[in-house]
């Protein structure tokens, strides 16, 4: 009986959407201010 099972499809997706995220963010910021 494991309660703390850990979904790792939906953490991987979290994880990919957040290094999306920082991606986009970063791009965003070099671009306007460059």
């Amino acid at each position: 009986m494991c309660v703390y099972k850990v979904d790792w499809t939906l953490l991987s997706v979290l994880v990919l959407m957040c290094l999306m995220w920082l991606l986009v963010s970063a791009c965003k910021f070099t671009l306007s201010y460059s």
